[in-house]
């Protein structure tokens, strides 16, 4: 088995099971759009994956969650402006 990295959430979960390894738990693999005052928004409205394609770096899935608040919100919100603005190509 090669490393690989990958960029996910923290609550992605890998198995190994019969000598191959499984990863559960997709949900929350795109980030999330800015928060707008719903509850837990960033737990369900997240940035299409056609626009992280065309994006230029990794964001975070956790960006808005409070174990990790602040930490990544700068890189989130910049592709945020984008993302609402229109500027996608794919």
């Amino acid at each position: 088995m090669v490393p690989k990295e990958i960029y996910s959430p923290v609550d992605l979960e890998g198995h190994l099971y019969n000598n191959k390894l499984y990863l559960i738990d997709f949900s929350r693999v795109c980030p999330p759009t800015a928060p707008n005052g719903s509850r837990n928004s960033h737990l369900y409205q997240l940035l299409r994956p056609e626009f992280l394609k065309s994006y230029d770096r990794p964001l975070c899935s956790d960006a808005y969650a409070n174990f990790i608040k602040g930490q990544y919100d700068e890189h989130l919100r910049l592709a945020n402006v984008r993302f609402v603005g229109g500027d996608i190509s794919y």
